[in-house]
């Protein structure tokens, strides 16, 4: 069975990126072999221990609402939208 091959600089990139294990285990077609992989790179000083294991991965995508009106509380999707309901 031939060995197979993992871009390094693609997958570190990945890891800062906030890419899950299972996202990175789909991407690369690797099972058992990420946290071997992992190890290696932080032995090799390629990524740091901190960056394979935050406490909070960073969002793949921003929530869709997080502004509201300031008088009649409908959502807006960014923060200086004009209200659609009461036009403030």
């Amino acid at each position: 069975m031939a060995k197979r091959t993992v871009n390094e600089k693609e997958l570190v990139d990945d890891i800062r990126f906030g890419m899950a294990d299972h996202e990175l285990m789909q991407k690369y077609a690797l099972s058992q072999q990420l946290k071997a992989l992992f190890d290696k790179f932080v032995e090799k000083g390629s990524v740091r221990v901190e960056e394979l294991y935050r406490l909070e991965p960073i969002p793949s995508k921003p929530p869709a609402m997080e502004w509201e009106c300031p008088v009649c509380h409908t959502p807006l999707i960014n923060e200086f939208e004009v209200c659609s309901k009461c036009k403030v």
